[in-house]
């Protein structure tokens, strides 16, 4: 009866301390998932703040086009306006994609964590197997 009661103690010890690495490990689950959602949405804004900011840039290069053809404006001067819109352009394609690497890296470091998770239960599940049954 002693070593039931020994083993019944252990065992509530365990599942105790199972419980608190659980709900720690899934309040880091969470944190992770909201930072991902935050990152998210930050580059879903970005992407929209792109694309006005390419709307605006279409309008000025439209703009630009209008008032040349009108002061009739040397061609150097047109070409070097145009240049100057497609930088703009290629820094936000790059921002974008800095963005979307972040995203893409912390995709997989939720997946990780998402892993190690699954793989730490199997092992608490491995151990009830083998010693609640002894």
């Amino acid at each position: 009866d002693d070593k039931i009661e020994k083993l019944k103690s252990i065992y509530a010890k365990f599942l105790d301390e199972f419980r608190r690495i659980h709900s720690a490990q899934q309040d880091i689950v969470d944190k992770e998932m909201t930072k991902h959602l935050l990152l998210k949405t930050k580059v879903e804004e970005a992407r929209a703040t792109n694309l006005d900011i390419k709307k605006v840039l279409k309008r000025c290069k439209d703009e630009l086009n209008t008032d040349i053809k009108l002061l009739n404006a040397p061609v150097d001067k047109w070409r070097e306006n145009i240049k100057a819109i497609e930088a703009k352009l290629a820094e936000t394609k790059m921002e974008n994609e800095l963005l979307d690497e972040e995203v893409k890296e912390l995709t997989l470091t939720h997946e990780k964590k998402r892993v190690m998770k699954d793989d730490f239960l199997k092992d608490i599940d491995y151990y009830k197997e083998k010693y609640l049954f002894v």
